[in-house]
């Protein structure tokens, strides 16, 4: 059984997902990112690693790379998957003192994994509250949201709260190889 799956039966509101993201969706999750041009970038929500495995591929000694896990169970495999990996065991709601811990005002990309359909709106509303403040003036936010978000209240609400945070907000094609199928949204605060 895998970590994941064991951290889903104990707490499904906090870890909203069975299993890790395919290799495929994490893939194209990095795909949005140019890692040349954005220097700094967060994680929320690594979960067990397979977009934190991705994002380590392609960045280098130029980028400042951290994440942020709540569950304290799965920062312990992040640091023994990923020794270097800087993870720090808190919401994401408090990047801005991480941030300021690497002496940075800002993120140039944030990338999330958090399961915001399982979120209240005040609590949706309050990452992205946080999200804008701590984003470069040019940062984007890229996450993504199972098929299954598009037929529940709060996963269509969490859409329409994008549009309303960022002037310009993309969704990719549904990529399949996937459990769920997932669909991944790319926001920049500036058009």
């Amino acid at each position: 059984m895998s970590k994941l799956f064991k951290q889903f039966l104990k707490n499904p509101f906090r870890t909203g997902s069975l299993l890790p993201s395919s290799e495929t969706l994490a893939k194209e999750i990095v795909s949005q990112v140019d890692f040349i041009k954005n220097k700094t970038i967060v994680e929320f929500g690594p979960g067990t690693g397979p977009v934190t495995s991705e994002v380590l591929k392609l960045i280098n000694d130029k980028n400042i790379f951290f994440t942020m896990e709540l569950n304290s169970e799965l920062v312990v495999e992040l640091n023994q998957r990923f020794p270097k990996l800087i993870v720090y065991n808190d919401t994401a709601v408090t990047i801005e003192k991480y941030l300021r811990l690497h002496k940075l005002k800002y993120a140039d990309i944030i990338i999330s994994s958090i399961p915001v359909t399982l979120l209240k709106e005040n609590e949706q509303r309050e990452i992205l509250d946080c999200i804008i403040k701590n984003l470069s003036p040019n940062g984007e936010f890229v996450m993504y949201m199972y098929i299954v978000s598009k037929f529940i209240k709060s996963g269509q609400r969490f859409e329409q709260l994008l549009e309303e945070y960022f002037p310009y907000t993309t969704r990719t094609k549904l990529v399949w190889n996937n459990f769920p199928p997932a669909f991944i949204y790319k926001c920049r605060k500036k058009i």
